[in-house]
């Protein structure tokens, strides 16, 4: 018996504590008593607030019309309540209750009371409950948008807001819950509207109502229509707004459509973010600016992956900051809250807008300005991480994150400084000691030109950071360790980022810092990295110093041009030897030439329609002929750059699929070692092991095809190549033996052949190279080949041949005209 009491007992108190409870307040002071009764009598059904605490709020209440449950639901929340009512009237004819839950601020019902308070509580328990079923199942529910009431009435038109206020209460009491669009856009901002309520966020249908001029002065005509996810009117009518059975007969057919609605034709959230997107581009004229900003944003906040939405709030003549600050925000913590980095493209819109608050923030008012610092200090690691996209070069992400450590994300000048001259000096550790394995130095060296450099604007700045005082120290202390890192294409940036620091010095000499440019431009063209252009935003300060600095620039230049010509003109038998391949290229059908590094012997492959052929260019004599197959027929392949290699020992010829080797004293007897589903690019003989490139691996073997190795191959992860790991569209272009015994001369080359790239790759150590990085025509070359102890690259530009000459010996790269 005590057991079931027990029991019983505990029931009881979990009843209780389930019991709903409310809040209920009176929106003027003609309710405050109805208030208090409603409280009375439904006290033996839920919950209730206590009134007493409850005088503030009401006050509140009073001086808001539109979304007054805004401040009252955390209040209410706060005491615990699960629902908040609220007892107005709303003409001196008519006094209303509405009910909201107090997770979202949903309105869940609105009715009309009767004059008599012993009726108007009955009716008033009733919509509690009526309430409290809503909240037990909303997926039941309909849902409809409330746009904002269209008014089209001129100024001499009195009582327009009544008649505004009005028709909104009525539309609350139709057979649905009413969501004003409004609202909606307040409950995205604050990331509310979640959980059980998510379908209110993406309503089928929207109700619009609009005050227009009558057909007589003086009069107001009601226009009342529903719209579908297309934007289609699916309901229509338009009444004279003095005629009150006629305004009862509208919301009788509004109820009646409503009725024949069924409750399971909710939207999904990206054709309802299409309808906002919509309703902004709609929203025109300097005074639509806020309305167009908020549509944009609830656009974004239902699909927080669509760029143009996110460009549509940022990209506003924004008036009064404070106003459209809120939305701004809101947008940014849509896409930092994601676990990964925003992409490159909204990455930069970030970028570009964080400056434009900056340059705003005066507008803001101080609890706003107070709420971006704090914005920033939270999302900061987060705006300074690299997108997701970013290359995985090494050191590219911390200097990605150097690039954007900048004043529009950290606002004090000196935490600014000291944040970003941490970052460059983590840059100086990790330059200073390279990766041990051999496989990253590909990528070491990649990083060097393709984005040390990129970081020159980021040093200026860090300069101008920089208390005067400290910055020639900060700028010897920076070339030291620069200069200690031992990498030749970082000397440059020594003199560079000592002109610059000129600018800072009370001693500024015009002469000094055209000594330090003349160091750095030599530098810059003897190394051929480039070069970074001077602080334009400091040299426009000093009269002439520009066209100064531009005639440095075209002296050095043209001393560089005279003495590649000096180099071009100077006798070079390899190069006549190509002019001359060249040249036979165009008489007869040559797939393929080569000339050895003594030049005894040139070479070159043709076809007369049935075999390969390998005859001597000046003697004219046959050396060695394989037929055709399937696979391997030229007209087929046309495409395939074949190439030839010879020796004392061996005649070798390889593309696509096939390598053929043949030795000279054996008559030369072609033998097809084939290398299945790999496009052989390049084969030659070092001793006795035969070398094969192709566009992505490097194998060697045997004469006959045996004893197979692997040396590198960007498909094994074990054996990939770091620049192909750091550039996976990088291919062998072209290869060749290279000047050591276990040397191997690469050309790499992008898919869209907008880079090329020649290095040097040991077969013993694994060690890769970067030797230098090639541009212009280059960048179309249309014949690759070994003549000596050199490659030639040709190209044909505006129907003009130009040779380009790489020695493979001292690695230098002539440029000369035909």
């Amino acid at each position: 018996m005590r057991l079931i009491l027990t029991f019983f007992l505990t029931l009881c108190g979990l009843a209780a504590l389930a019991a709903p409870k409310f809040a209920i307040i009176s929106g003027d002071d003609a309710n405050t008593d109805l208030a208090d009764l409603a409280v009375a009598v439904c006290s033996g059904d839920y919950e209730f607030v206590d009134r007493a605490t409850l005088r503030e709020l009401e006050q509140e209440q009073r001086l808001q019309t539109e979304f007054s449950v805004a401040a009252g639901i955390t209040r209410g929340a706060l005491d615990g309540a699960d629902f908040f009512a609220v007892i107005r009237t709303v003409d001196p004819e008519t006094r209303l209750i509405s009910v909201f839950e107090t997770d979202c601020g949903i309105r869940l019902e609105t009715v009309e009371l009767p004059k008599d308070n012993e009726a108007a509580l009955t009716l008033i328990r009733q919509t509690l409950g009526r309430a409290v079923v809503k909240t037990a199942a909303p997926e039941k529910l309909l849902f409809v948008s409330l746009a904002a009431v269209r008014n089209n009435l001129p100024p001499r038109y009195y009582k327009k807001q009544n008649q505004e206020n009005k028709l909104r209460l009525r539309a609350c009491a139709l057979p649905a819950v009413m969501l004003e669009r409004e609202y909606l856009i307040e409950l995205l901002r604050e990331r509310r509207l979640t959980g059980k309520w998510s379908r209110a966020a993406a309503a089928a249908e929207i109700l619009h109502f609009e005050l227009n001029p009558g057909k007589n002065p003086g009069e107001i005509e009601i226009a009342a229509f529903f719209t579908d996810l297309n934007d289609n009117i699916v309901f229509n009518c338009r009444i004279d707004a003095g005629d009150p059975k006629r305004l009862d007969h509208l919301f009788q057919q509004l109820a009646g459509h409503l009725a024949s609605t069924p409750n399971d034709t909710a939207c999904d959230l990206k054709t309802e973010a299409r309808r906002f997107a919509r309703e902004a581009e709609l929203a025109n004229g300097s005074s639509f600016l806020l309305s167009k900003t908020k549509r944009y944003f609830a656009a974004f906040a239902l699909d927080d992956g669509n760029e143009e939405y996110l460009r549509g709030i940022f990209n506003i003549n924004y008036h009064d900051f404070s106003d459209f600050y809120p939305y701004w925000k809101a947008a940014m913590e849509y896409v930092l809250e994601k676990p990964e980095p925003p992409n490159e493209n909204i990455g930069n819109l970030f970028e570009q807008n964080l400056e434009n608050v900056r340059d705003l923030f005066y507008q803001l008012t101080p609890e706003l300005q107070l709420d971006h610092r704090e914005f920033l200090l939270k999302y900061r690691e987060k705006l300074l991480s690299p997108p997701p996209d970013a290359p995985a070069y090494p050191l590219n992400r911390e200097i990605i994150r150097f690039r954007r450590i900048r004043r529009r994300l950290i606002l004090n000048r000196a935490e600014c400084a000291k944040t970003k001259d941490a970052a460059w000096n983590d840059i100086l550790d990790k330059l200073s000691t390279p990766p041990p394995a051999a496989s990253a130095d590909g990528g070491w060296r990649e990083m060097l030109t393709d984005y040390i450099w990129s970081a020159v604007p980021a040093i200026y700045e860090l300069q101008d950071l920089l208390p005067h005082a400290e910055l020639p120290d900060w700028t010897e202390r920076s070339c030291r360790r620069i200069a200690d890192t031992g990498i030749p294409e970082l000397s440059p940036l020594i003199p560079l980022i000592r002109a610059n620091a000129l600018f800072y010095s009370k001693d500024f000499s015009r002469d000094e810092y055209l000594a330090r440019l003349n160091e750095y431009f030599t530098l810059s063209i003897r190394l051929k990295s480039g070069w970074y252009s001077p602080n334009d935003q400091k040299i426009g300060k000093y009269g002439g110093l520009r066209k100064d600095i531009s005639d440095l620039q075209l002296k050095l230049k043209a001393a560089a041009a005279q003495k590649s010509a000096v180099a071009a003109a100077a006798p070079q038998p390899e190069r006549e030897l190509m002019n001359r391949l060249i040249e036979l290229k165009i008489k007869e059908r040559r797939l393929g030439v080569y000339a050895d590094r003594e030049l005894k012997e040139p070479l070159a492959l043709s076809s007369d329609g049935f075999d390969f052929i390998i005859k001597n260019i000046d003697s004219g004599k046959v050396l060695a002929a394989f037929p055709h197959s399937a696979d391997n027929d030229p007209a087929l392949n046309w495409h395939i750059q074949w190439k030839i290699y010879a020796d004392d020992r061996y005649f070798v010829v390889a593309a696509y699929d096939q390598i053929q080797v043949g030795r000279r004293d054996n008559e030369v007897v072609m033998r097809r070692i084939p290398l299945h589903a790999q496009t052989i690019i390049r084969a030659w003989m070092r001793g006795d092991r035969l070398f094969a490139a192709a566009n992505d691996a490097l194998y060697s073997m045997d004469v006959d095809g045996g004893n197979l190795t692997i040396h590198f191959s960007a498909g094994m992860e074990d054996k990939a190549l770091g620049v192909q790991k750091n550039s996976p569209k990088f291919y062998v272009f072209f290869a060749a033996a290279g000047k050591g015994p276990a040397d191997v001369v690469l050309v790499f080359r992008d898919a869209g052949s907008s880079r090329m790239e020649i290095w040097n790759y040991n077969t013993e150590t694994g060690e890769e190279r970067k030797i230098l990085r090639l541009s212009g025509p280059l960048n179309n070359c249309h014949m690759l080949t070994q003549v000596g102890g050199s490659l030639f690259f040709s190209s044909a530009a505006q129907q003009e041949w130009k040779h380009y000459q790489y020695r493979i010996d001292d690695e230098a790269f002539i440029e000369s005209g035909r």
